[in-house]
């Protein structure tokens, strides 16, 4: 990789969105297997907290996106059972400073460089574009 290439790498930053709360994805998880939620996904979210120390039930992720201090793309499919698209969106608007959405149609919780290289690479190149015009 060239020594420019990784000095633009650096200050850049590809979120994947794995959900709007700890809660609320493990739910998703659930119900994408076709297996209710309740009370499961409650008694995971508190066990795996307890077992690692902080409250799983306060993991959220649009509190976080709000302290973001470098650019973002977002990519997302909208037809994801796990990480809803509007959940995406959610976070994506707490964001400050540059950032893009991305959304790839009717397609789950998969690759999209797989299923839309042309689209995914002209995404990355026009995002990684508009970063390098911004910081000059």
């Amino acid at each position: 990789m060239k020594k420019s290439a990784k000095r633009l790498l650096i200050g850049t930053l590809a979120v994947v969105l794995i959900g709007f709360t700890l809660l609320n994805t493990v739910r998703h998880r659930f119900q994408s297997m076709g297996v209710p939620s309740f009370p499961s996904a409650e008694l995971l979210v508190f066990w795996g907290g307890v077992q690692t120390g902080f409250n799983a039930f306060g993991h959220n992720p649009v509190v976080y996106a709000k302290a973001l201090a470098c650019p973002a793309l977002f990519m997302h499919g909208t037809d994801d059972p796990r990480a809803r698209i509007e959940e995406g969106r959610r976070v994506y608007e707490a964001v400050p400073g540059i950032k893009q959405f991305k959304e790839f149609p009717s397609i789950g919780h998969d690759s999209y460089v797989s299923r839309y290289p042309g689209d995914w690479t002209e995404t990355v190149k026009g995002f990684l574009k508009t970063v390098r015009l911004y910081r000059k």
